[in-house]
């Protein structure tokens, strides 16, 4: 399925929304030097599952430090990744 996994805003400031395909996949976030920042299934989506069977996320990032940040999604069929910059 041809972009179900999306991440706004981007650029985030306070947070960022991440959504995935219910119940399918992970998804781990690393920072510009590959140190896993947080990791999480799709699954732990707090919101209802939307009519195209997707689910959102959403992340605090005010904590973040700024720069540059890779999301990556990943499933037993693909893996997709995201760039998004932190301001």
């Amino acid at each position: 399925e041809e972009g179900v996994f999306k991440v706004y805003p981007n650029p985030a400031k306070e947070a960022i929304n991440i959504t995935c395909p219910s119940e399918k996949g992970t998804i781990v976030i690393t920072d510009v030097m590959g140190k896993v920042v947080k990791s999480l299934s799709c699954k732990d989506a707090t919101s209802t599952p939307l009519s195209d069977n997707t689910s959102t996320l959403s992340l605090t990032t005010n904590n973040w430090p700024s720069g540059i940040y890779f999301i990556k999604y990943q499933n037993d069929r693909e893996t997709e990744t995201i760039k998004v910059i932190k301001n």
